[in-house]
């Protein structure tokens, strides 16, 4: 039978196995304490594969995919070195960024490629190749690629041009991304691409990210959230088309509210702060809202939530 002590060897562990059974044997305990206590780096492993003529596509498949968070491999790595297997054998992390694994059957698509994300943050530096396809997920609308990319890249050695070219991209969400990356990031040399990409943005929702990057890294943003500036805008915003939830809220029943100089504030501006938040994705509002709300009179302000 299969030895039932640790003092054996995992050459002699798996081997046994072999003897004994048809198949994988994934959810052995002691295949990976065995693995972490002989072998140091996974090609050493895959040695043993092709040497015994298995299909070495199994285990790579378990480090891709099977049995494991995108954060977690089934083994340690950092007593299994991993990322030396792939460099030598980059189709796996080219097919896997793409959500392609060497495997018959089900396989969810989603999960390899936050694998092979997990995965590349692993290397001390990857190749041009895979970093455009980092960042492309780094500044995509997929929230959890864009976050676990995002981290990966800034574990790596975050590449800030990337970060300023998402600033001028066609591509509305990716602006966005990338000013709120920048904002989160504090990126004081950020704040002149800001103002550039402020200035010639046309999407009021852009405009108001660009300005809370801008006054997370420190800038003062009072200029552009004057009175007349704000409801030149809300009225430009309303022009266009809002959610059908917000079409049906109560617009008559928003309260009277003041500035802190005791005029009015129209209600149409008020409710371009609730269509903006939800544009936002951040109907709990963020520091660019919270500045617009803080011209309010302090003791009226709060009348706002009784509508929302």
């Amino acid at each position: 039978g299969v030895y039932d002590d640790n003092s054996i060897s995992f050459l002699q562990y798996i081997r046994q196995l072999w003897c004994l059974r048809y198949g994988r044997f994934y959810g052995e305990d002691k295949f990976d304490y065995l693995l972490e206590k002989d072998i140091t780096d996974f090609r050493q492993l895959v040695l043993v594969y092709r040497q015994h003529h298995k299909d070495e596509s199994e285990i790579i498949n378990r480090i891709l995919y099977i049995g494991s968070m995108a954060s977690k491999l089934p083994f340690s790595y950092e007593k299994v070195s991993v990322w030396q297997f792939f460099s030598d054998n980059p189709e796996y992390i080219d097919n896997g960024l793409k959500g392609v694994l060497e495997k018959n059957g089900y396989y969810d698509e989603s999960e390899v490629i936050s694998k092979t994300l997990f995965l590349l943050g692993l290397f001390p530096s990857i190749t041009r190749n895979w970093e455009i396809q980092l960042y492309q997920y780094a500044l995509g609308s997929n929230k959890a690629y864009q976050k676990l990319a995002q981290n990966i890249a800034e574990k790596l050695g975050l590449k800030i041009q990337y970060l300023f070219d998402g600033l001028c991209s066609g591509n509305k969400e990716c602006r966005i991304v990338a000013a709120k990356w920048l904002g989160k990031l504090k990126y004081q040399p950020a704040v002149e691409p800001l103002y550039k990409s402020l200035k010639k943005e046309k999407d009021l929702t852009v405009k108001a990210v660009f300005l809370d990057a801008l006054e997370n890294i420190g800038e003062d943003i009072s200029d552009f959230v004057t009175k007349h500036r704000l409801l030149s805008e809300a009225e430009d915003g309303l022009k266009k088309s809002i959610s059908s939830a917000l079409q049906q809220f109560p617009r008559q029943d928003i309260p009277d509210l003041y500035y802190q100089d005791k005029s009015q504030v129209p209600s149409e501006l008020i409710f371009w702060w609730f269509v903006l938040a939800v544009k936002l994705k951040q109907p709990e509002g963020n520091n660019l809202l919270q500045r617009y709300s803080g011209l309010l009179d302090q003791e009226r302000r709060k009348k706002t939530g009784s509508v929302t």
